[in-house]
């Protein structure tokens, strides 16, 4: 899954990025003319930690201090070992936000990032006041992809190698979840042709052959023995099938989901997060860079909302997980 989508825009992404930094580098018209001239002089810590620095300037920085830099990628190999080039710790789970580098991404998020991450717990004590433009998007699609890399990298590349094996992406889903998809052993059937009646506001269990009934204490299964009144009959307002469940088989092996369908979650975020900022600043829905980061999202997000229409749906995040 990461595999494949690291492989279909890394380069792009990464080409796309810079360029857009530069290109707000350039335009940018600041009067802090010491921030900037510290930032080509990347003393990004000198800038990251002046408050009278600019969020651009601040973001730009940390992201500097994270080795999100033009001149690191410039170095002989850089891009062959992402791992190395942006020193990335291993995590022990998608959302530890600071550990390692990342944590300088975090602050560069908090500065420019958009309204759901600065606004979220990540960023409690770092959110900075002020309006975004276009530079600040612009900061901010390199921290988003920055950070995607590093939770990929952080994650999965275990021999720090730079690469993300599929015996390594195998390995986390197996050692974390243990996932068993055959779906045997799990037998679904009415028991006794039981069904859950609601009649003049009171709950009975109703054997839908005799007509026998009683009203519900803490027992769907045990068989009526009386004969329902006509009052009880004519006064039904709902009525719900009984269902039981036997041999249910643990589809995780007895194993934790969370760390999985917690980096699910936070890769699916990002590239949210990563196609919004393109369209802030410009790109079309058809450039390939958004083309490519959607296609990736889709093999991540099935689209699965709790009710309340809003928020992802943790059983289809987990159902998500399995598919892939």
């Amino acid at each position: 899954m990461q595999k494949r989508m690291l492989k279909d825009c890394r380069i792009g992404l990464f080409l796309g990025a810079l360029l857009f930094a530069l290109a707000g580098c350039a335009d940018k018209k600041d009067g802090s003319a010491s921030c900037m001239n510290q930032l080509n002089a990347e003393q990004y810590q000198s800038v990251a930690e002046n408050t009278n620095c600019s969020n651009y300037e601040r973001a730009s920085g940390y992201l500097g201090m994270a080795g999100m830099s033009f001149s690191n990628f410039m170095k002989k190999g850089a891009t062959d070992n992402l791992t190395k080039t942006l020193t990335i710790s291993k995590l022990d789970n998608a959302s530890d936000y600071s550990t390692g580098t990342r944590n300088y991404i975090t602050k560069a998020l908090c500065l420019v990032g958009p309204d759901n991450l600065t606004s979220s717990s990540r960023c409690t004590g770092l959110t900075a006041s002020g309006s975004r433009g276009v530079p600040e998007r612009e900061i901010s699609f390199f921290g988003l992809l920055g950070d995607m890399i590093y939770v990929n990298y952080g994650m999965l590349d275990n021999d720090s190698n730079g690469k993300i094996s599929t015996d390594e992406s195998n390995n986390f889903t197996n050692l974390q979840s243990g996932f068993n998809s055959s779906g045997g052993g799990t037998d679904l059937k009415t028991t006794n042709h039981n069904w859950e009646i609601i009649s003049s506001g009171n709950r009975y269990v109703l054997d839908n052959t005799t007509t026998k009934c009683h009203q519900f204490v803490d027992n769907y299964t045990t068989t009526p023995t009386a004969n329902c009144s006509s009052s009880i009959l004519t006064n039904i307002t709902e009525i719900r099938p009984i269902y039981k469940l036997d041999n249910m088989s643990d589809i995780t092996g007895g194993g934790s989901i969370d760390n999985v369908t917690n980096l699910v979650d936070e890769l699916t975020s990002l590239s949210s997060n990563l196609d919004t900022e393109l369209g802030n600043i410009g790109l079309s829905d058809n450039s390939s860079l958004r083309t490519s980061l959607m296609e990736g999202l889709s093999k991540l997000d099935n689209g699965g909302f709790k009710s309340d229409g809003k928020t992802t749906c943790a059983a289809a995040a987990a159902l998500d997980v399995v598919y892939l």
